[in-house]
């Protein structure tokens, strides 16, 4: 059985793509699949990390500007849907696919319809619901009102697996699910992580609200994934505050999350991580696409919204985070998160791809 991903990931497309194919990849694996990925070596990329866990890597062509004789800077400005298909074909013909499983928001049924000579089945994972697929199955592992009419002009006879019970989880965070026990208590430890983002300056902006309200007593513990630059503002920010600890950027999630008593995190593939082992957590999305799906999230008194990055003020994220560190409520936030069904049913999906 050969399984082929069409996934990209950058500064400005962030890791959750990725990192959502190599949890269904290392699934498929599992099942004695032969998995590859198709990918632009993007600015901020992770194929080293797809590499690291054993896969192989087909590069399509990019876009490089050089900015100086030194460098380069690969982008991805303007993504012509035609071009993407032809490149992706080119590979695709001599690989024999069963199922090409794409995770794209720049592909659609256009480029679907063209796969389609060249593979036996295709799978979309979105998150989106705002243009039409050609596919045999969609996945959308997130929760949003309304569910049961997502996709509904996307082809009828596809296969659709909506909702959280369908999420994949790393191993680590069921392994952790198992042994914790939150508590009712003071918070002591915070951990800060906003994912794959580039150089946005809402991490130095939270670090903040800590350092000038001397909020010294708390134990912070940042995950930053962010370019040079912006990784030495922060390295310099939190360099005389001890308390301010800041993580190598592939640690174990699941065990940062376990020990921590709440998160300030971006939207995403991380809240449902956050979720799913109890964490009360403050949100601040960090793209489009994360706005609806929080919003709800906040209305259900899963998360707390703080605001989008680039339009929430200072004074709103200061004030938040005090009254979530002074919160008598966060194990009942806990409990609630507790009781959410997530990823009971993945391996539903697993077989489908298999079928």
């Amino acid at each position: 059985m050969q399984v082929n991903f069409r996934v990209d990931s950058s500064k400005n497309i962030g890791s959750g793509h990725v990192i959502r194919c190599l949890r269904i990849a290392n699934k498929l694996r599992d099942k004695n699949a032969d998995c590859s990925f198709i990918c632009k070596e993007l600015s901020g990329n992770l194929i080293k990390l797809i590499k690291d866990q054993g896969f192989k890597v087909f590069l399509l062509p990019h876009e490089i500007i050089k900015s100086n004789e030194n460098s380069s800077i690969v982008v991805d400005k303007l993504f012509n849907w035609k071009n993407d298909a032809l490149q992706t074909a080119k590979i695709l013909k001599n690989l024999q696919t069963n199922t090409l499983i794409v995770d794209h928001y720049d592909i659609d049924k256009k480029w679907e319809e063209y796969q389609k000579p060249y593979c036996k089945k295709i799978m979309a994972i979105d998150d989106l619901d705002n243009r039409i697929h050609s596919v045999d199955i969609i996945l959308d592992q997130n929760l949003f009102p309304n569910i049961q009419r997502r996709y509904l002009n996307s082809n009828k006879n596809c296969k659709k697996f909506i909702g959280l019970e369908y999420a994949f989880l790393d191993p680590n965070f069921i392994k952790n699910r198992k042994l914790i026990k939150r508590q009712k208590k003071e918070v002591s430890k915070i951990f800060i992580y906003l994912g794959n983002t580039g150089s946005s300056n809402i991490l130095r902006r939270i670090l903040k609200v800590f350092i000038d309200n001397s909020l010294n007593k708390f134990k912070v513990e940042v995950i930053f994934t962010g370019d040079a630059e912006e990784r030495n503002k922060i390295i310099n920010l939190s360099k005389n505050h001890k308390f301010i600890k800041l993580l190598d950027t592939q640690p174990n999630l699941a065990d940062i999350m376990s020990s921590a008593d709440l998160s300030i995190g971006a939207g995403g593939l991380t809240t449902w991580e956050r979720i799913y082992l109890g964490l009360p957590s403050a949100v601040v999305t960090v793209a489009d696409n994360q706005k609806e799906c929080s919003e709800y999230l906040n209305s259900l008194g899963l998360i707390w919204l703080i605001g989008h990055h680039d339009q929430v003020g200072d004074n709103k994220i200061t004030d938040d985070i005090k009254k979530l560190l002074s919160s008598e409520n966060l194990f009942d936030f806990s409990k609630r998160c507790l009781s959410v069904n997530i990823g009971t049913k993945s391996s539903e999906v697993i077989n489908e791809i298999l079928v």
